[in-house]
C-alpha cells in the first residue's frame, strides 16, 4: 500500500497539534523534532475534523507513547486502524497532565493509504 507523510506543528506555548488528516489511512510512524520537551504523547481523534475527543484502549486507559527527540516511534497498529478515517491531534503529555512545548515542534507523520 502506498505511504504519504502528514506534517504537524504543536505550537510555542501549546501542547496540542493541529489537526492531522488520517483519513485516507492508518497513522504508523511518527518522526519526532530533534528539539522536544520532555514528555509522552497521547492522542485525539474526531470523524468530522471539528470536534475531538481523548483516545482510550478497552480497558479505559489512555493511548499513550513514550518519546524522545530526534527519534522514531513506531504506532501500534491495534489503535491506529481505528484511526482510519479520523482526524488526529498529538498531544504532548496526557489528557490530564499536558506538557506545554517551549518552542514550535514540527514533526512528521508516516500514514499507509
Amino acid at each position: 500500500m502506498p505511504r504519504v507523510f502528514v506534517n504537524g506543528t504543536i505550537l510555542a506555548g501549546q501542547s496540542l497539534s493541529g489537526p492531522l488528516d488520517c483519513r485516507s489511512g492508518a497513522p504508523l510512524l511518527l518522526f519526532l523534532p530533534t528539539q522536544w520537551t520532555s514528555s509522552r504523547i497521547s492522542y485525539q481523534l474526531s470523524p468530522d475534523g471539528v470536534t475531538y475527543w481523548d483516545l482510550y484502549d478497552r480497558t479505559a486507559k489512555e493511548i499513550a507513547v513514550n518519546v524522545r527527540a530526534g527519534t522514531v516511534a513506531r504506532l501500534n497498529p491495534e489503535w491506529t486502524e481505528v484511526a482510519l478515517g479520523c482526524w488526529l491531534k498529538i498531544r504532548s503529555g496526557s489528557s490530564d497532565g499536558p506538557i506545554v512545548q517551549t518552542a514550535n515542534r514540527d514533526f512528521k507523520l508516516l500514514v499507509e493509504t
